[in-house]
């Protein structure tokens, strides 16, 4: 294929989760310091653990974290901030990083779930909402119970409602499942 300048354009398909790992690797070790590597990995660990056992305070905590670092700039006369594809967006791709077996907007019968994360035998099903103000609605977690979307074959599950407030631009309302979650708060 041509692009419009009129150069060649490749595109690099990568066949499977092998060979995407590896590729990814290969470039990483051409960008990352040895030091930084080392950083990154201990918190990717940091996260997998959370993931892989169920701690969704410690995940809260993260993801606090996270969207207290965006910069203030970025929200300056940008409305984005009230989208809850937005939040969706940094979440999702955070999580993706991770190269976790992960489907975003996935439809059944029941409806469309926001996101669906599988971290070794424990599966996680959250839920985004954009609330007014600075206080949580509770509709999140709500509207996952009230779609049962959990599987019946699943060792572990995680129902997680996320509440974002467009205002704080954080998030305000993070309600797990009451007797979903292997490690209660």
């Amino acid at each position: 294929r041509i692009t419009p300048a009129g150069t060649p354009a490749y595109v690099l398909g990568l066949p499977n989760q092998e060979v995407r790992t590896a590729l990814n690797a290969a470039l990483r070790a051409t960008w990352i310091t040895p030091e930084l590597e080392r950083i990154l990995q201990q918190s990717i660990w940091e996260i997998y653990d959370m993931l892989t056992h169920g701690d969704a305070a410690a995940l809260h905590e993260h993801f606090q974290r996270l969207y207290a670092g965006i910069p203030t700039d970025w929200y300056r006369n940008n409305p984005i901030a009230q989208y809850e594809g937005y939040f969706a967006s940094v979440f999702y791709s955070h999580l993706a990083s991770l190269g976790l077996p992960m489907v975003a907007e996935d439809t059944s019968l029941q409806g469309r779930l926001d996101l669906m994360l599988r971290a070794g035998s424990t599966v996680w099903l959250f839920e985004f909402k954009v609330v007014e103000g600075d206080a949580p609605t509770g509709e999140a977690l709500a509207q996952l119970r009230a779609k049962d979307y959990a599987a019946p074959e699943v060792e572990k599950l995680l129902q997680v409602g996320v509440e974002f407030s467009a205002s704080r631009r954080q998030i305000v309302g993070w309600e797990v499942a009451p007797g979903a979650c292997c490690h209660p708060e």
